[in-house]
């Protein structure tokens, strides 16, 4: 483009190939953005671990299944209601990926002053983790309780865990059924983990966990690459209206500079060079 702008004469006609290679490149361009930004929240995930919350109301084997997961009994569990009162958090990995587990106070309501300031703090798990792990009980019927933490986890992504499968099963499945990943386990048998793990890798990893192939694991890059793409889509879009040259080169060019905010490149020696080097210029 940049050739093509300074070095084509007044009277001359443009060569024809250049818009059609300048719409190929583009397009090859932003395929391999496309490919990075889909990547980018995997990326994160690998820099930074995977935060679960473990939710639900009390007695339905939330710590249970926190200490089956990190197979060690790490949390207290009881048949008591509200036995954790304040929230737990380890780290397990999985397939390379630090995972934050957090174990949440029961959500209910409850006149226990500090009974009551670990469901706030579990309300506060719910927003901040990356992935909601709904845990409910059932041997046992849903009851208003359980709809109201429901509710609560709203766009959230969220795992619905059916545990104490190994009790007679009494939840009715169509209040959940608008729910797209449902496992069933038992923390206490250590049934159904399997599942639960190859759910969170392909909700995060599309199944998979490639730590080998290139990722953008860093937010300001991630904004980078968005800007690269706004100008390469508007470029592309200039050409396929046969726009003037120089006002497509305005748009390339602000893609390479977003670009170059993550590689360091210069842009305009970088531009100097290429095209003295690959076109037949007078010197």
């Amino acid at each position: 483009v940049e050739f093509a702008v300074d070095f084509t004469e007044d009277d001359e006609e443009i060569d024809p190939s250049i818009p059609k290679n300048v719409e190929k490149s583009l397009k090859s361009g932003m395929e391999e953005m496309e490919v990075l930004l889909k990547g980018a929240d995997a990326g994160k995930i690998i820099r930074e671990g995977l935060s679960l919350a473990i939710v639900g109301k009390p007695n339905v084997g939330k710590s249970s299944l926190l200490n089956a997961l990190l197979r060690e009994k790490r949390a207290i569990v009881t048949d008591i209601a509200g036995t954790t009162r304040d929230i737990i958090e380890e780290y397990i990995n999985l397939d390379g990926i630090p995972v934050k587990i957090i174990d949440t106070a029961g959500i209910r309501e409850t006149e226990d002053i500090v009974e009551k300031i670990g469901v706030e703090r579990s309300r506060e798990k719910i927003q901040e983790a990356d992935l909601v792990l709904l845990v409910l009980d059932s041997s046992r019927e849903l009851d208003d309780e359980d709809k109201e933490i429901i509710d609560s986890v709203g766009d959230k992504k969220c795992v619905v865990i059916l545990n104490k499968i190994d009790l007679e099963s009494k939840i009715d499945e169509n209040i959940i059924s608008n729910f797209d990943n449902i496992i069933k386990i038992s923390a206490k048998e250590e049934i159904g983990l399997g599942d639960l793990k190859n759910t969170i890798k392909d909700l995060f990893f599309s199944g998979k966990i490639d730590t080998e192939s290139l990722i953008i694991s860093n937010s300001r890059h991630k904004q980078a690459l968005f800007r690269a793409l706004e100008n390469a889509e508007m470029a592309l879009s200039k050409v396929r209206m046969n726009e003037y040259l120089d006002l497509i080169s305005i748009f390339v060019t602000s893609a390479l500079r977003a670009l170059n905010e993550i590689t360091g490149d210069e842009l305009e020696e970088d531009l100097v060079n290429k095209i003295f080097g690959d076109f037949c210029v007078g010197k």
